[in-house]
């Protein structure tokens, strides 16, 4: 499943994680992916990854087919 997920290709948008609690948002096949930055890193890994708020995989390298934008407002 992991190497599924990292093999797409998904434009990211960073957004407020203030106020969404989460920094990066994406919608992915109808569902809605979000990242989270984990705290206790590098006791553990960087992000989190939620499929429709539920933790899904914990990663730290950053997968190549995968771009970040800004929020716009």
């Amino acid at each position: 499943m992991k190497n599924e997920i990292f093999d797409k290709t998904i434009n990211w948008t960073a957004i407020d994680i203030l106020v969404h609690g989460y920094a990066y948002s994406a919608e992915v096949d109808g569902q809605h992916w979000n990242i989270t930055l984990n705290p206790d890193f590098p006791l553990e890994p960087l992000y989190t990854l939620h499929l429709n708020d539920k933790n899904m995989l914990d990663f730290t390298a950053w997968p190549e087919k995968w771009t970040i934008k800004a929020e716009k407002g």
